[in-house]
């Protein structure tokens, strides 16, 4: 499954954590002890000088970390 999501500047001009929260719906995938996940995180454009980093900055600018939580 896919998100994309557009944030921009802040008007501002700080540096501080957007919040970003998403849910989606999808299929059940065989599992078994050992398998990982591959989670991809991609800057898709903006400016040459822009830079986004997942918790890049952590609680210093009020982020938290990434998080997937799976349905049991």
């Amino acid at each position: 499954m896919t998100f994309t999501h557009h944030f921009d500047p802040r008007s501002d001009g700080t540096y501080r954590a957007t919040e970003y929260d998403a849910d989606a719906a999808g299929i059940a995938a065989a599992a078994s002890t050992g398998d990982q996940l591959v989670w991809r995180w991609s800057v898709t454009g903006g400016s040459a000088s822009g830079v986004a980093v997942p918790n890049g900055d952590g609680t210093t600018s009020g982020g938290r970390f990434p998080s997937i939580t799976f349905p049991h």
